[in-house]
């Protein structure tokens, strides 16, 4: 980010090109909320005058280019929590919730895929890598297909059920 992008991330947003996927999305949208404008109020009124010859919004203590902006969020929820927590996490945290809201109908379709485009990933790459379901989730879920497929096959015992389906498969096979 730039000091020109300042005003922007204040009205909640400015427009990237420094990422991962610049090649397919060309812009990604970084998002501020109103804590973070709050901080970054602070942030370029009180500690950044230090270093106003610089064009780069985010500087070390000692006016250089912060880069490693991933490093420091790791380092803070390490000291802070004592968890291994990175932006990668971090993403795949925001993503699942909102895959759990989706599914809910807490919010829409248009909503759930405009979190995938300002992080600037596809749909697909969003269930691969970031959207994780919880296990407890999928055996609840998983046991209501056995139940159903028991119900419907109308036999009476988990025991028979797998044994006869095993014997017809093996029949048909």
């Amino acid at each position: 980010m730039r000091v020109c992008q300042y005003s922007s991330l204040l009205q909640g947003y400015a427009s990237s090109s420094n990422f991962k996927t610049v090649g397919c999305y060309l812009q990604q949208p970084v998002t501020s909320s109103v804590n973070t404008r709050e901080l970054l109020q602070v942030y370029f009124e009180k500690v950044r005058p230090r270093h106003s010859q610089c064009e780069f919004l985010f500087l070390k203590f000692n006016g250089v280019r912060n880069q490693g902006l991933g490093r420091l969020i790791k380092k803070y929820f390490s000291n802070k929590c004592g968890l291994p927590i990175t932006s990668t996490s971090l993403r795949s945290l925001v993503a699942t919730e909102a895959a759990t809201l989706h599914k809910k109908g807490d919010i829409t379709d248009e909503q759930f895929n405009s979190l995938h485009t300002i992080t600037g990933h596809s749909d697909r790459i969003a269930k691969e890598f970031y959207i994780k379901e919880s296990i407890s989730s999928n055996v609840h879920h998983g046991n209501k297909v056995f139940s159903k497929i028991k119900d419907s096959t109308g036999l009476i015992s988990d025991h028979t059920f797998i044994h006869d389906h095993i014997c017809l498969t093996i029949a048909n096979f």
